[in-house]
């Protein structure tokens, strides 16, 4: 009941848009096909529970304002790149970003607009992370809210390699 199945044929930024759209909830999440948000054999097998408990609280710190982000700690093919991923080019003097994230919908959505159209794929996050910011939002990255992505396992040089949906 918690699933919708939304074929589409165009951009992923415009894949995320259609489900924004489509989404009832409270709130939303950019992702990625190589994202595991559950990993028990990593001691995290709560990685969303975790980061919505903090949107929560920094919302209710904030007057319920509903304009925090909260951001997953991504462990990418094994390492930990948090102090690359959530900074631009690993630069600590800006903004901090979120590739994986939850924000309120109707904030991101309806108010701001979603996905700017123009993008294709990748860093339409950040573009998503600065207008919020612009409008007072927050972010957090939590830390206790890992994420693991899996780009060499789904992403081999051979189709047939891809080990992930195994």
């Amino acid at each position: 009941k918690n699933f919708k199945w939304i074929k589409a044929t165009v951009k992923p930024a415009q894949c995320y848009e259609i489900g924004f759209r489509e989404a009832k909830g409270e709130l939303v999440s950019w992702s990625a096909d190589d994202a595991d948000y559950n990993a028990p054999d990593r001691n995290c097998p709560n990685t969303l529970d975790i980061a919505y408990a903090r949107w929560k609280e920094m919302d209710e710190a904030h007057g319920f304002d509903k304009k925090s982000i909260v951001a997953f700690r991504p462990i990418e093919d094994g390492g930990d790149v948090y102090n690359f991923h959530h900074f631009f080019g690993g630069w600590p003097h800006t903004p901090v970003m979120a590739p994986f994230a939850l924000v309120n919908r109707e904030l991101f959505v309806d108010q701001l607009g979603g996905y700017d159209r123009r993008f294709v794929s990748g860093q339409s996050e950040n573009d998503a992370v600065m207008r919020i910011l612009e409008v007072g939002g927050r972010i957090e990255v939590c830390l206790e809210a890992f994420l693991y992505v899996h780009h060499r396992q789904v992403h081999p040089k051979r189709a047939q390699d891809n080990l992930f949906r195994e």
